[in-house]
């Protein structure tokens, strides 16, 4: 379980209960954003124990490890962001002013500021860097990546923003069923494939969920990457392991963030997903009007491999 508080808690509002990428979220407030997954009130037994959670100092204030300086989006615009690490507590800073702290031993979420919990900003990195931090203590880690049904199976769509991804991933017909559309997240469950969990935001997409949503659990068989490639062929390229491992640990969300004992983590599973799922890289001409030739060629080689 994964408990979420915010410092703007009213006391008069509802502990929540949500499902998201196969874990149980539980949060003093409602978070708007994330209504499609909620499972409805949590129990009294948990809104006691949110409401009497106190805020630890911050690691900020003493002494913490700079984990990151960077930069990301947030809220449509370039933002810079730090990341922090003291024992078991991780705090990220927006713009220089503290936003969240991440308690790894509590699997907790704490909003260090007044606004409301569920919208803008507190939503973004809620959904963001703090809970795919949390998940990875799971074993469970997310792509940034598309994701889409088909004859030959699920297939995971790798690219950075721009590229492509969320375009080509496009709910396109019965042959062609979007799973995700920017985020992917994954895990192994004792079989030999990775399995994908679909129930997770979608941050581009209107209601937060794809247009069949929701879908179910099911093992990953293919990973695509795509690639900026000028080219006016479509043009595959089935990548050696070790590449293949790069890409995953390149497109993993918040993989910046890890500590050194989740990079190790991390790259045994990127290890154990390149020798269980072939990984392609695609180059294809620019063209909206080759979508559809595009899907079809995806899946024609697939099916040959």
């Amino acid at each position: 379980m994964i408990r979420i508080t915010s410092r703007a808690q009213n006391s008069h509002q509802a502990a929540i209960h949500y499902s998201v990428a196969g874990q149980v979220l539980v949060s003093q407030s409602e978070i708007s954003g994330l209504s499609v997954f909620a499972e409805g009130p949590a129990s009294s037994e948990f809104s006691a124990l949110l409401d009497a959670y106190e805020e630890p100092a911050l690691p900020s204030r003493e002494g913490a490890v700079a984990h990151y300086r960077g930069q990301a989006y947030f809220e449509g615009r370039l933002r810079t962001v730090a990341y922090r690490r003291r024992g078991r507590l991780g705090q990220l800073n927006v713009d220089t002013v503290p936003t969240c702290l991440v308690d790894f031993e509590g699997s907790h979420i704490h909003i260090l500021n007044d606004e409301p919990l569920g919208t803008g900003l507190n939503f973004e990195v809620v959904t963001g860097p703090a809970l795919v931090l949390l998940l990875a203590q799971f074993d469970v880690y997310c792509l940034h990546a598309g994701c889409v049904d088909t004859k030959v199976g699920r297939i995971g769509i790798m690219a950075e923003s721009g590229v492509g991804k969320s375009t080509l991933s496009a709910h396109a017909g019965d042959n062609w069923n979007q799973v995700s559309d920017d985020i992917m997240p994954f895990s192994f469950s004792g079989g030999e494939r990775p399995v994908v969990i679909p129930a997770f935001p979608q941050l581009k997409l209107e209601n937060m969920v794809v247009e069949n949503f929701p879908q179910l659990a099911g093992s990953l068989d293919y990973l695509i990457r795509l690639t900026p490639k000028i080219t006016t062929n479509i043009e595959f390229s089935l990548l050696p392991r070790i590449d293949a491992m790069l890409q995953i640990i390149r497109h993993t969300v918040a993989a910046k963030l890890f500590d050194d004992r989740n990079l190790q983590t991390h790259a045994s599973f990127a290890r154990h997903v390149s020798s269980s799922v072939p990984v392609v890289e695609v180059s294809y001409p620019r063209d909206l009007e080759q979508l559809p030739d595009l899907r079809e060629s995806i899946v024609e080689y697939l099916n040959a491999l």
